[in-house]
């Protein structure tokens, strides 16, 4: 017998991926001078690409 596997894809991922990213980018740039907000961002980054 043979297991089946589902995997769906979510585009909406991707683009908060990258939203995430620009949020650490501009966290480095000192544009946005909140440092929890960089470490929120690679955090949310991380989980949603692990």
């Amino acid at each position: 017998m043979q297991a089946t596997e589902s995997k769906t894809y979510y585009p909406y991922f991707d683009y908060l991926r990258i939203v995430l990213a620009m949020l650490v980018v501009l966290y480095h740039e000192r544009v946005i001078p909140v440092e929890w907000i960089g470490n929120a961002a690679v955090q949310v980054f991380f989980a949603l690409s692990g």
